[in-house]
């Protein structure tokens, strides 16, 4: 929620707390959301976490063993 953020944002120290709603709910920043959206789904990005890796992909978690198995084939593939 805007609530939320705001609250995030605070704790991050942030000293404007109403420019930052501000920007927040602009008319730019809901675009540049709503674009970043399209991109990711354009991308097969459906949610998080989510990791490019070489030509590879890994969508949501995965144990490190997994992590580590696409890394070490991406390496290879490289050489």
């Amino acid at each position: 929620t805007e609530d939320n953020l705001t609250e995030f944002a605070k704790a991050a120290g942030i000293p404007d707390l109403d420019a930052f709603r501000l920007a927040m709910t602009s008319a730019e920043t809901e675009k540049a959301v709503t674009d970043a959206k399209t991109e990711a789904y354009n991308l097969g990005i459906t949610g998080t976490p989510f990791m490019f890796i070489g030509e590879a992909y890994i969508s949501g978690y995965r144990d490190l063993k997994f992590v580590r198995a696409t890394v070490e084939s991406q390496a290879e593939a490289l050489k």
